[in-house]
């Protein structure tokens, strides 16, 4: 996959398919993000980074609250791929 950093976008995508039995699992998201660009919504309501969502890598987070399967997780992120 080629790069292009001087024009990111703007992408967004839904990873309630995601949710597991497991506390605080790790999402992946099918294109890398710019760390620090990542906005998680749990059910509509925005989560803020480092307080709610950790960033384990340019593909990978974690909710650091407590969600269920019912929950809707949604992500929008900038891009350069």
């Amino acid at each position: 996959m080629i790069c292009d950093v001087f024009s990111p976008k703007v992408y967004q995508e839904d990873l309630s398919s995601q949710i597991g039995g497991l506390v605080n699992p790790a999402f992946t998201t099918s294109r890398p993000f710019i760390l620090g660009s990542i906005e998680v919504f749990i059910n509509g309501l925005k989560q803020r980074l480092e307080t709610d969502v950790e960033e384990l890598s340019v593909t990978q987070f974690r909710i650091l609250d407590t969600i269920v399967g019912s929950d809707i997780i949604d992500v929008v992120y900038l891009t350069t791929c």
